[in-house]
């Protein structure tokens, strides 16, 4: 028909004698069409019924039908013309079809399910199935307090251990079971870290912790620190006197921390590093008897002179110790024999063993009274206390001894190790364990200025006396400095370098409100650290830094998957027919993460005849005695099960309900519980009191939508079971269970050039990568180092002034913009590292019914760069970066944020 020359001109004026059959239209069939790349439907439709019709009419004129010259009319209502107008409707519907068919035999425009499934099949890829939750679940063994005896002390906590979540409003009750045996104890129920060790004093030291809650101690007081060797004959040089000058009790730990005036001197250090040093408070201050006498020159002269000839005016008495004898200015009954006591003068203090101690009158000086005798063991430097000296001198004595108790470790836990409170005898090498705790406080010593982690370059001050939290595990750096990440009461992070030498820090214990942080470690090694304690030896370095009095180590953990058990007779085989299929009645199947393949393992087994057959992706190509089968994904998300003809896998043996399948039911999204929302046990192994699952389950993904499978289709076969460049590291990673996006990209290390994969779970929840990069390793370059990581969401927030049709609802159109805006820019439709344009926006926006027009008032980010609350005209994405550290930084993603207006408002 294209070539055919259509009469007519449809140029020619229109005169009075003019019937209109020379109304030419110059139409010609079938139309030319253009398809440009990336559209998602295809124009393949020879004409419309508008143009049939136009294209029969003009036909009618052609001198090619001759006889048709004499139809002089072209009316709707003639008899012709109706039939070539439903000539042409015939048309318009033959060539609707023609192209939707023509659409359907691609893929990026094939809109039918089947059709996508078909399309897939022609290169061996099937619709994956969703993909089972995971979990760890730590349980609890019941210790029988008061009654061990009684208490389980270890029980076997089997595989298939079923525990049920709490739901929530609007939530459904969802059910995982154990995918490894494990024994538990009691005594692993939650380790605590070490809270103490052994206190010895050392040279420098001003705090000194001592046994007990209630010693009576107080602001002032004096104590004596000695050799605990110390005896009456030895050296008086082991020892030190110090003052008290803050007192803190710890009743719940029995303990009391006393803050001293100054350091303890070197002699400590001499006596070497197993010195143990003796605490004693001194009870009792005295005076030497006679320290209040009145001056001679208060007496009269002729008094003086007649009673005391040799004594002049103008001096003082003669104070004098003799014969290592003293004596007090009272009566102290608690001075005893063998008892220490202290000597302090203006230029001198001795330390004395008391060897006798008696009570009574005494006269001296001109004063009488009640005082205490008391022989030294020696006299070696009492005239250091004689003459003037003597007035002065103070008494200190009836020493009471003080145990010292173990010091506590303040500081937090973090690295590769932790030591533990007690002794983990048994706990076996591979094990998981859950540590849970709070993250540690710290008070400020000094003020610091910190680097601003959201907007690299900008420092801020924080002030002493200020009380950060600890955001991540410090990172050692050359020459035995440390970079802390701070993070302040208001929510701003920043690093600060702290030399090894420097004390800015005070570790506070962690507030009661503070909110719990959990991670998942293995066990490579149980170590003696003593006797009497234990020290757990990880695989990598903790995640989290540790407030250590809050800390637990949880170490009766299995792993856990969604699903519950299932058994269904599936029907009874016949051998005469081929390829049967029967569906499995309880869906979802469950599909479990492996490090093998695409990452997915079906927990579904069939019998027949009590054998076991093995499944298969596709029974092309297996021989007719191989007892496979394959499965499949229906529409409804049921599982169909297929057997072979013969040829391609063996028929089933003829049989009453000789086909039974075992499996598990569940998977998807909704298997997605919160941290500690399973705590129902549907099981009870004996001994087991409670589960609760610290860490909220990850790993998820739903089965694959139809939109889905158009990208993953040509993915699947891009690699080819090989991983080679960049974009074969994001194809691979992309097909493997649970990822839903990935990046790649090669970062220099500081010695050679490593890929980093940036990846993102389902609806943007965190994903464990180890099962992924052992399946990438064992299909790339053994000599590439390849390592994974999360992605960094980053929220985009703007403001929109909206002219709405004045016909519509102005809050039904607002709705509309604002679920348009979600949808264009949430996680689903956004690319790790894509940046935004300021264009997008305006594109999204007219494409909502009712807007006429918008304007951008605000479009930035939260985090820096380009976070000043205006209008920017493109907002960049990162890729992955390596920070000065050593660590990577995943891409970042640029999402609209949960509240993401800060004006949304029509215009008048």
């Amino acid at each position: 028909m294209s070539d055919d020359i259509i009469v007519g001109d449809a140029t020619l004026p229109a005169g009075a004698d003019d019937c209109g059959c020379c109304g030419g239209t110059g139409a010609a069939l079938p139309a030319t069409r253009h398809n440009p790349p990336g559209q998602p439907a295809i124009a393949y439709r020879a004409g419309t019924h508008a143009e049939f019709k136009q294209a029969m009419l003009a036909l009618l004129s052609s001198p090619r039908f001759p006889a048709l010259g004499r139809l002089a009319t072209r009316a709707d209502d003639d008899f012709a013309i109706a039939l070539i107008d439903s000539w042409a409707t015939v048309c318009d519907v033959l060539s609707f079809y023609q192209e939707r068919l023509a659409n359907e035999a691609f893929l990026p425009t094939a809109g039918e399910t089947l059709s996508i499934t078909e399309l897939a099949r022609l290169v061996g890829y099937r619709r994956r199935p969703g993909l089972a939750a995971s979990v760890d679940l730590a349980f609890t063994l019941e210790p029988a307090p008061g009654a061990p005896e009684q208490a389980v002390a270890e029980t076997a906590i089997p595989a298939g251990s079923k525990v049920q979540s709490i739901p929530g409003p609007g939530e459904r009750s969802q059910s995982f079971e154990t995918v490894e045996a494990i024994t538990g104890r009691v005594a692993w129920n939650a380790l605590k870290a070490r809270q103490t060790v052994r206190h010895r004093l050392r040279s420098g030291d001003r705090i000194a912790f001592l046994k007990g809650a209630a010693l009576s101690l107080r602001a002032g007081d004096v104590v004596l620190l000695a050799d605990r060797h110390l005896a009456s004959a030895a050296s008086r040089t082991s020892w030190e006197l110090r003052t008290i000058i803050a007192v803190e009790t710890d009743a719940a730990a029995e303990r009391t921390a006393v803050t001293l005036d100054r350091g303890l001197g070197a002699w400590v250090s001499a006596l070497g590093p197993d010195a143990e040093l003796s605490l004693f408070v001194m009870r009792q201050r005295a005076a030497l008897f006679a320290y209040n006498a009145p001056h001679p020159s208060a007496l009269h002269p002729e008094h003086l002179k007649s009673n005391f000839s040799h004594q002049l005016a103008t001096d003082d008495w003669p104070f004098a110790i003799s014969n290592a004898t003293l004596r007090l200015d009272n009566a102290y009954p608690g001075i005893v024999p063998g008892s220490w006591l202290v000597l302090a003068g203006p230029d001198a203090t001795a330390l004395y063993r008391v060897e006798a101690a008696a009570e009574g009158g005494w006269t001296q000086y001109l004063v009488s009274g009640k005082s205490t005798r008391l022989r030294l063991d020696t006299s070696t430097g009492l005239d250091d206390f004689d003459a003037e000296n003597y007035r002065s001198t103070a008494v200190h004595a009836q020493a009471e001894p003080l145990a010292l108790a173990d010091a506590p470790v303040v500081e937090p836990v973090w690295g590769e190790t932790v030591v533990l409170d007690a002794l983990a005898d048994g706990l076996p090498a591979g094990r998981r364990l859950i540590l849970r705790g709070k993250r540690p406080r710290v008070r400020l010593n000094d003020r610091l200025t910190l680097a601003d982690v959201a907007r690299p370059g900008e420092t801020f001050a924080v002030a002493a006396g200020e009380t950060l939290t600890v955001a991540a595990p410090p990172v050692a750096l050359a020459g035995g400095s440390l970079r802390w990440s701070l993070a302040s009461p208001g929510g701003r992070e920043g690093t600060v370098d702290i030399g090894a030498m420097t004390r800015p820090l005070a570790f506070l214990p962690a507030g009661k409100d503070d909110p719990l942080v959990a991670e998942v470690v293995t066990l490579d090694a149980v170590e003696a650290e003593d006797p009497t304690h234990s020290r757990l030896r990880f695989g990598k370095p903790l995640t989290h830094a540790y407030d250590r009095t809050s800390l637990e180590v949880l170490a009766n953990v299995a792993r856990a998957t969604h699903g519950e058990s299932a058994s269904d007779i599936l029907g009874a085989g016949d051998a005469a027919a081929t390829f049967q299929r029967f569906t499995l009645r309880q869906p979802p199947l469950t599909h479990v993460r492996t490090a093998q393949g695409e990452g997915r393992q079906s927990t579904l087994a069939v019998r027949v005849n009590d054998v076991l057959w093995d499944e298969v992706p596709y029974l092309y190509g297996h021989g007719p005695r191989e007892r496979v089968y394959a499965t499949r994904l229906a529409d409804d998300g049921s599982t169909l099960v297929e057997f072979g003809d013969g040829l391609a896998g063996a028929r089933l043996p003829t049989g009453r309900d000789n086909v039974v399948a075992s499996y598990r039911k569940g998977s998807g999204l909704e298997g997605l519980v919160r941290e500690n929302q399973l705590s129902l046990l549907a099981s009870r192994p004996l001994g087991v009191k409670a589960v609760t699952n610290p860490l909220a389950a990850e790993g998820a993904q739903d089965p694959e939508r139809m939109d889905e499978a158009r990208s993953n289709v040509p993915a699947s076969v891009l690699t080819l079971g090989r991983t080679v460049s960049l974009r074969d590291y994001e194809d691979h990673a992309r097909s493997f269970a649970g990822i839903a996006k990935a990046q790649a990209a090669l970062l220099w290390d500081g010695r050679a050039r490593r890929v980093f994969l940036t990846v993102a779970g389902a609806d943007g929840l965190p994903v464990a990568v180890e099962d992924m990069l052992q399946a990438l390793r064992g299909d790339g370059d053994p000599f590439v180092a390849l390592d994974a990581g999360g992605f960094r969401p980053v929220e985009v927030r703007l403001s929109l002034r909206v002219k709405v049709d004045p016909k519509r609802r102005s809050e039904a159109v607002l709705a509309a913009l604002a679920a348009r805006m979600r949808e264009t820019f949430g996680f689903e439709a956004r690319r790790l590292g894509q940046p935004l344009h300021l264009s997008e926006v305006f594109a999204a926006a007219a494409a909502v019914p009712g807007v006429e027009a918008v304007i951008v008032d605000r479009l930035y980010r939260t985090r820096a760069p380009d976070d000043t609350p205006e209008r920017h005209a493109r907002l960049a994405a990162a890729s992955a970066t390596r920070r000065p550290d050593g660590g990577v930084d995943g891409a970042e993603l640029l999402m609209l944020a949960a509240e993401p207006f800060d004006r949304l408002e029509v215009l008048p």
